[in-house]
């Protein structure tokens, strides 16, 4: 990866809305969504398995939408 790959795919991990989650099939609570806009990267890691791919998939989606 270069510079430009990790300052895209962490402006695109900031970007992600709620509906974005959500309609690929994740409900997320109120204090979910709260804690995800707050710090995006420490709820990645700590999120579960499905959850994760989930997002991955949205950054990959958008990633590969503009590249």
């Amino acid at each position: 990866m270069t510079p430009e790959d990790v300052r895209n795919l962490l402006a695109v991990l900031r970007s992600i809305d709620r509906h974005d989650i959500e309609d690929a099939g994740h409900a997320l609570a109120d204090e979910e969504w709260i804690s995800f806009c707050f710090d995006p990267y420490p709820f990645f890691l700590q999120a579960p398995d499905a959850l994760q791919v989930t997002i991955t998939d949205i950054v990959n989606t958008r990633i590969s939408s503009h590249g």
